[in-house]
C-alpha cells in the first residue's frame, strides 16, 4: 500500500503509522506527506497572539469541564472546531501539532521517528515553497531536512521542495504534474 496525505492528511498518516499493528504497517511501502504544515504556526497568520491565547485557554477550560466536544469556533470562517480539536491544533505539542518549526530535533524525533522503523516504508515529505499557510519566518528547506532526519534519515525518508507552489499544489498550473507525480511514480516503481 501507499498512503498519500494532504495537509491534515499528513497528520493522519503519522498517527496511522504510529498506532497500526506491525503486520499492517509492514504492508505500507510508501508514505507521501504533501503540505506537512503546522496548524499551530498557520494560526499565527490570522488574528492576534492575545486572541489565540485566550481561545486556547477557553478550550482547555472546556476540556477540563468535560465539554471538549462542544464547538468553540469556526476555523477559516466555516470549519466548526470543538474545544478538543482547537486545543489539539493550536496547543504546543498537542496530538495534531506534528510539523512545527520550533520543535527541537528530539521532539521531531518523537513525532516522526516511527516513520523510519520497520516494514521498509519510504516516506516523502512534499513542501510547497509558496505555501500560504507557512509563516514567512519558517525556513522550509531547513525544516524539510529536519523532518527527513527525524524520520530516519535518507535511508528511509526524503523531501521534495516544490518551487512557487501553493499549499494545495493548485498553482502554478501543472506544478503537481511536473513535480509531485514523477516523485511518487519513482517511489512506487522502487517498491519491492
Amino acid at each position: 500500500f501507499a498512503l498519500i496525505g494532504h495537509s491534515t492528511g499528513c497528520q493522519d498518516i503519522v498517527q496511522f503509522m504510529k498506532v497500526a499493528d506491525d503486520d499492517v504497517r509492514a504492508l505500507v511501502r510508501v508514505a507521501v506527506l504533501q503540505a506537512p504544515v503546522s496548524d499551530r504556526e498557520a494560526a499565527t497568520l490570522e488574528g492576534s497572539a492575545a486572541d489565540r491565547a485566550a481561545m486556547l485557554k477557553k478550550a482547555e477550560a472546556m476540556i477540563k469541564d468535560g465539554r471538549g466536544d462542544e464547538i468553540i469556533t469556526l476555523q477559516y470562517g466555516f470549519v466548526p472546531l470543538s474545544a478538543s480539536r482547537f486545543a489539539s491544533l493550536t496547543g504546543r505539542g498537542g496530538p495534531d501539532d506534528v510539523f512545527s518549526s520550533d520543535f527541537t530535533d528530539a521532539e521531531l524525533g518523537e513525532k516522526l521517528g516511527h516513520l523510519g522503523t520497520g516494514g521498509g516504508c519510504r516516506t516523502l515529505f512534499v513542501h510547497s515553497l509558496a505555501d500560504e499557510y507557512v509563516p514567512p519566518h519558517v525556513d522550509v528547506p531547513a525544516l524539510a531536512a529536519r523532518f527527513v532526519a527525524a524520520a530516519g534519515g535518507p535511508a528511509t525518508a526524503e523531501a521534495l521542495l516544490v518551487p512557487e507552489a501553493s499549499h494545495s499544489l493548485a498553482t502554478p498550473p501543472d506544478v503537481a504534474a511536473e513535480h509531485l507525480f514523477p516523485a511518487v511514480d519513482r517511489l512506487l516503481r522502487a517498491v519491492k
